[in-house]
């Protein structure tokens, strides 16, 4: 009786037309048949050195025989279904911007296993012309999902393993001035367009004297504001968190049980976020939520006019609305969203002189960045500057510090100067 053949043994034989072809079986697909891989040549050589090559490939497992899909499509399933629980939300959303935007019109119909890495490349060259920091993300997301592809025998390479990842030339993070400050905090206490200036100037100063950032301040609770000790508690941040099916899982072709497309229709929504991360129900998509690091959880001291400013702003507020017990709000109760505080921001802005109403939007960071930097040049050492802000790392705190050149020529004139005596 004749040996059977082995996965990865090869046959070679002529067919009448003259042919030479070349087979070898490769292990099964999900189905559980056998599978076989084919090369041809009109030459007995060339199809012999095919035929080697295709046998070496089974050998290494390199050849798959999962169904061939697209790189959008994979992408699709890797951001929302593979790694849903291990991705915040957060990264979720900045990874199906970088996708979406920058990925799938670019190679997103190439199919997944003849992706060469020249694509890649030039999708990221392409991508850096407007963002380094967008090219930087889509090397790493698209590094990941090919790791995952292979181990799941979605393809035999991973095409972005072998190119470097894109260099991201940082912004500077300049702060404002301390004269561009002072104007800033002075004009929030003018009557906006809406006659609401008074009753949020306090947040505004808060955001300089404290160095909070944006959701920490928008989810302060009065609960977490200790007068007796001038201290803030920011361990919670005000977040819009997203919704998704609680239907079940998805039907042939892709549609929910529910029969809405999206999961903030479904009648069994649940919250979008990873097993494990902490949050807290607000209005609407409006939630606390735990900052990204334990370092983001701290005490902040209320300094110099800043408690007497909260409590100015308490008795103010007393007969508004507050259902969240929220120290900033609208007149109505409602929280102030990241949306209307960014309008209402770029308005003070404006007031203060500092931005020109047509001019590029000021990000509300710069505020944190001012912050730090102030005590830095005031010889605060980094490491209490960087616990008090928040920072992950000593070195993400000196990263903020600007010195004015002012005192920096102070600075070397008093260290430096005896070196030419």
């Amino acid at each position: 009786m004749a040996k059977k053949r082995g996965t990865g043994d090869g046959a070679l034989y002529k067919r009448k037309d003259g042919l030479w072809v070349g087979r070898v079986d490769v292990p099964p697909g999900p189905d559980g048949k056998r599978k076989v891989r084919s090369v041809y040549s009109k030459d007995r050589a060339a199809a012999a050195e095919k035929l080697r090559k295709l046998q070496a490939e089974v050998e290494a497992g390199l050849v798959t025989t999962a169904p061939a899909t697209t790189v959008a499509a994979w992408l699709d399933y890797w951001l929302n279904d593979f790694h849903r629980d291990n991705i915040r939300p957060g990264t979720r959303a900045d990874y199906k911007c970088v996708i979406t935007k920058h990925i799938v019109p670019r190679i997103g119909s190439k199919k997944l296993k003849q992706l060469k890495s020249e694509d890649v490349l030039t999708m990221q060259k392409h991508i850096a012309k407007t963002s380094t920091r967008n090219a930087q993300v889509a090397h790493h997301l698209l590094n990941r999902a090919f790791n995952d592809a292979i181990a799941l025998e979605r393809c035999a390479r991973n095409p972005v393993g072998v190119l470097g990842t894109p260099k991201h030339v940082k912004t500077s993070r300049e702060p404002f001035t301390a004269e561009e400050a002072r104007r800033i905090i002075a004009a929030a206490w003018e009557i906006d367009s809406e006659g609401a200036g008074p009753d949020l100037a306090s947040r505004w100063a808060a955001a300089f004297l404290t160095g909070s950032r944006r959701g920490e301040l928008l989810g302060l609770t009065w609960d977490r504001v200790d007068s007796a000790s001038d201290t803030i508690d920011v361990a919670w941040q005000l977040k819009q968190l997203p919704w998704k099916h609680g239907c079940g899982e998805t039907l042939a072709g892709g549609a929910w049980p529910c029969g809405r497309v999206k999961g903030a229709y479904c009648p069994e929504k649940e919250r979008d976020v990873a097993p494990g991360d902490e949050y807290r129900e607000c209005y609407k998509g409006l939630c606390w939520t735990r900052p990204k690091s334990a370092a983001g959880i701290r005490l902040v001291p209320l300094v110099g006019k800043m408690p007497v400013l909260l409590a100015e702003h308490r008795e103010r507020t007393a007969d508004q609305p507050n259902p969240h017990d929220l120290v900033w709000h609208h007149r109505d109760g409602r929280p102030v969203s990241s949306e209307d505080d960014y309008e209402m921001w770029q308005a003070l802005l404006v007031r203060a002189g500092v931005r020109e109403s047509d001019g590029p939007p000021v990000p509300h960071h710069r505020c944190r960045n001012t912050t730090a930097t102030l005590l830095l040049d005031a010889g605060v050492d980094s490491h209490i500057v960087y616990s008090a802000i928040g920072h992950s790392d000593v070195a993400t705190t000196r990263g903020y510090q600007f010195v004015d050149l002012t005192l920096a020529r102070g600075a070397f004139n008093k260290a430096l100067s005896e070196l030419l005596d």
